[in-house]
């Protein structure tokens, strides 16, 4: 531990803190946490992330250097979607290891600081390769693995693998409570593009006036809102000139509401149109309105279908546009209902797009956009799926929608970057192969030492204990990091929170004295500081 009261060993002390905190969740025997919350029922976890971000210290440099660690660990959670434990515990005894360096006076000035810093850097890259290769694909039995070690519950976690396996590495999967049954946990799969979106009149309807199914379809996306049926008429003379005539699918944004009456609709059923050759021909068509979606949203869906936008936003109009196959993409299958559409077996390219989306996303720092644009990432993929959580009490859904959730993110992983062995084992034989003398070698052994720790003492790891690839190594990325730039840190500019606090609370108290209000209540939280 960091030794004296100077403040490059506070700000180590409150790192080292979060790490032994988060550290105490990591593997099998890991414990867990109670957490406190204002006004409700505080959660038991042991969620690593969860742990790290409501983390604060009172010492307010020791602060500062727990919430650089929060930070790592955040790190690695938001691209990962797991390995919170594991980069704080490596983190935590790497910046260990490097102040006893530091108390032993091996390292005696701040040039060997930062060098020291510029090789736990280098030493990071050279065990990330080492991590790739000992990487393996992750097969069927692999993903079910990854998933049953996060879960620690074998039928949920094959229950879990089998949905993102479904899905596919793009796929969303979303982890909400279980409202319909108090105690099961349940699953709802959606295979292809899924949006909000209904028909714009139940005439449409072909399955009992809740379903309109439709198979090789064209379709045209349009996000101008149809305000007249011209629009609409024009449209389906257009339709009727097709040489190759399949059911046609109109999606657009919306209608005014006068646009679509009821005779206007059925006229539109049951329209004739005369072919060039002379002979007639009754379009089939379906109107599918979409008011909730962007412009964004619609685009991703021609995209899909391989359709041309008609973009409003470029002074493009529904009136303008001549149906010609230049214009119509194409689908299996098309099933709307009255809340939503979906669309299977589009003809589109979506790499490209899902490649720019994927780097938009990475670059965001909102997380409303970031999970918005993973939403999108997922639609286009064309997998969507829900496990609704049940539990007995408050505190033990909130734990299992914890573990579900490092499960699912671990098993997506694994899909993208393969496997290596589990319970650290992997950066243990690392760390023997690079030797005692390496500046990683404390590091890299400290999860296994912290899964046996946890597990009281000697714990045989399975085998079939595996770790996603991408998540051991973001782990050892990101500790390494942090800690060699934390290390350089000897100046620290701080508030002093708890006189702060006290003023508060003071000013608080005398605006309520005399009064049987409670200051302490979230509606007698907009007071005047003065």
């Amino acid at each position: 531990m960091p030794e004296g009261n100077d403040t490059r060993s506070r700000v180590a002390r409150g790192a080292i803190t979060v790490a032994d905190m988060v550290g105490r969740t990591l593997g099998p025997g890991g414990r867990n946490a109670l957490i406190y919350k204002n006004y409700k029922s505080p959660p038991i976890t042991n969620d690593g992330v969860t742990v790290a971000r409501h983390t604060t210290l009172e010492d307010e440099v020791e602060d500062l250097g727990a919430q650089v660690m929060v930070e790592a660990c955040m790190k690695t959670n938001e691209t990962a979607g797991d390995g919170t434990s594991t980069t704080a515990v490596i983190a935590g005894a790497l910046l260990r290891s490097v102040y006893e360096k530091i108390n032993k006076n091996i390292i005696g000035n701040e040039t060997n600081v930062v060098l020291l810093g510029d090789e736990i850097q280098k030493e990071a890259k050279i065990v990330v390769e080492k991590i790739k290769e000992r990487s393996r694909e992750a097969g069927a039995d692999d993903l079910k693995n990854v998933a049953v070690t996060s879960m620690r519950n074998e039928e949920d976690g094959m229950a879990i693998a089998e949905v993102v396996k479904k899905v596919g590495v793009h796929g969303y999967v979303s982890i909400e409570d279980n409202w319909y049954t108090k105690y099961s946990v349940d699953t709802e799969l959606s295979l292809g593009m899924r949006h909000l979106g209904t028909y714009a009149s139940p005439y449409f309807s072909n399955n009992n006036n809740k379903e309109a199914i439709w198979v090789d379809t064209q379709i045209l996306v349009c996000n101008d809102p149809i305000d007249s049926p011209n629009a609409i008429l024009q449209l389906i003379k257009d339709l009727g000139q097709l040489e190759v005539v399949n059911k046609n699918l109109v999606i657009f944004n919306g209608y005014e509401n006068t646009a679509f009456s009821k005779p206007f609709i059925v006229g539109i059923l049951n329209t004739t149109v005369a072919r060039n050759k002379g002979e007639s021909y009754r379009p089939h068509i379906l109107l599918v309105k979409c008011p909730a979606l962007t412009s964004e949203e619609l685009e991703d869906v021609a995209c899909f279908c391989d359709a041309k936008f008609v973009d409003r936003n470029k002074g493009m109009k529904l009136t303008d546009v001549r149906c010609t196959t230049e214009w119509l993409g194409f689908a299996k299958k098309v099933v709307v209902d009255e809340d939503n559409f979906s669309i299977s077996g589009g003809r589109g390219k979506v790499d490209e797009r899902i490649a720019v989306l994927t780097e938009h996303m990475n670059l965001e720092k909102d997380m409303m956009f970031k999970n918005k644009t993973k939403k999108r990432i997922s639609a286009l993929a064309a997998g969507m799926a829900i496990i609704r959580v049940g539990a007995a009490t408050e505190q033990e859904r909130t734990f299992k929608k914890d573990k579900m959730e490092d499960a699912k993110n671990a098993t997506k992983a694994a899909m993208e970057e393969g496997v290596v062995e589990g319970g650290g084992q992997c950066l243990m034989e690392i760390a023997e192969e690079l030797g005692e003398n390496n500046i990683l070698y404390k590091a890299l052994r400290a999860p296994y030492e912290r899964i046996m720790e946890n597990a009281g003492g000697i714990f045989i790891i399975p085998e079939t204990v595996l770790d996603s690839t991408k998540v051991t190594r973001l782990a050892v990325q990101n500790a390494c990091s942090i800690i060699a730039k934390l290390i350089t840190v000897d100046i620290v500019i701080a508030e002093k929170r708890v006189e702060l606090l006290d003023k508060f609370e003071e000013i608080v108290k005398k605006q309520f004295r005399g009064t049987e209000t409670d200051w302490r209540a979230d509606e007698n939280q907009d007071i005047n500081l003065g």
